[in-house]
């Protein structure tokens, strides 16, 4: 059986970013290969919106509460 599972390696360890359908303890072999992330927000875009949204206003609810229909 051939099969791509996607992993992050954190801590010294592989941990699969999905579900894998595999026995609990079963040996497997693999050549790990990096890869580029994508689909992501292109670097700056945050930056570039923020101010977009500075002359709005801005409620704030007390904590353990939510802001009434129409407050928000």
């Amino acid at each position: 059986m051939s099969k791509t599972i996607h992993a992050v390696f954190e801590n010294g360890i592989f941990r699969p970013v999905e579900p894998v359908d595999l026995p609990d303890k079963v040996e497997v072999e693999f050549e790990p290969r990096v890869v580029e992330k994508t689909g992501g927000w292109p670097d700056g875009y945050f930056e570039a919106t923020a101010g977009a949204f500075a002359n709005e206003p801005f409620f704030r609810a007390d904590q353990g509460t939510l802001p009434q229909r129409g407050h928000w």
